[in-house]
């Protein structure tokens, strides 16, 4: 609490007005001075929660995320500019693909949010996912469709802002023609599985 605020209860104290009071009532400057606490503890939280919330070791991907202390968990409040994220492989991706993982983790049954930076004719071989899957596309454009077969000429042309669903268990695949970076999220535990084992990364 700030000297102001002191100040203020110093000044009622030695004032006949304070005197009087039924017990276990408080003045009006004693609960402004409650206002000033409980704003201030918040803004302590926030700044301990912004401070600690730093990347994850990634469970089903088999990575760190996007902070160094692990992903957000619920507790207190996470604000954060976009970027501010730390990019790592993706041990379930082929090579070029960098996930940073903001809420989790998501091996576990709990919310989950993270982003895929994908590069330049990178291509996403036919998969599936244990649980919805959510994608909303930050910048770039993902060419995304459902199937257990790669075809590039059946794939919609997603651009920033486009969002596609797909329930759990249903074969899809993707690919780009420029950096693209694309948001997940959903109710973990997540995963990946590939419809070929010959295109999973973590099987080589």
């Amino acid at each position: 609490m700030g000297e102001a605020a002191e100040s203020i209860l110093a000044m009622e104290a030695a004032s006949p007005l304070s005197d009087g009071l039924p017990e276990g009532r408080e003045t009006a400057s004693e609960r402004l001075i409650s206002g000033f606490r409980h704003e201030e503890g918040a803004m302590k939280g926030l700044k301990i929660v912004k401070l600690s919330i730093i990347a994850l070791a990634l469970g089903t991907f088999g990575v760190p995320g996007a902070w160094a202390a692990g992903p957000y968990r619920g507790e207190g409040h996470l604000i954060t500019a976009g970027d501010a994220f730390t990019w790592s492989d993706v041990a379930s991706m082929a090579p070029g693909a960098k996930i940073a993982v903001i809420e989790g983790p998501l091996n576990e049954a709990v919310p989950f949010i993270f982003r895929l930076k994908l590069p330049a004719n990178y291509k996403i071989a036919p998969h599936w996912h244990p649980a919805y899957e959510r994608v909303t596309v930050i910048s770039g454009t993902l060419y995304f469709a459902a199937g257990d077969r790669f075809a590039p000429e059946k794939a919609t042309a997603l651009t920033a802002g486009a969002v596609a669903i797909m329930p759990p268990k249903m074969p899809m695949y993707g690919f780009t023609k420029e950096e693209t970076v694309i948001q997940v999220h959903g109710t973990g535990p997540w995963g990946i599985e590939y419809v070929n084992p010959a295109d999973d990364p973590r099987k080589k």
